[in-house]
């Protein structure tokens, strides 16, 4: 399921690329209230530079099931892979 191929993707740039991103220089999501947290983690694993992300959203248009988007978990896992910053 997407669950399973996300979990893969996310170990295998983990792997190859360290915890944080090199592959791209910027990054901009539209609708991210509708990526689950595993998506998003991949998301952040490929960018460069945190400066240069931008995310919108609202939270109240949510339309994937399983995906109980929080702006709060976004900023959890921000501060996980831009902790040293």
């Amino acid at each position: 399921d997407s669950g399973d191929l996300a979990f893969s993707i996310f170990n295998r740039i983990k792997e190859t690329r360290g915890s944080h991103g090199i592959i791209i220089d910027a990054l901009f999501g539209d609708e991210i209230q509708d990526f689950t947290q595993a998506e998003l983690s991949i998301l952040l694993m490929l960018v460069n530079n945190y400066q240069q992300i931008f995310f919108c959203g609202d939270s109240a248009q949510t339309i994937a099931r399983g995906v109980g988007f929080r702006f709060a978990d976004l900023k959890l896992l921000w501060t996980h892979f831009f902790a040293d910053v």
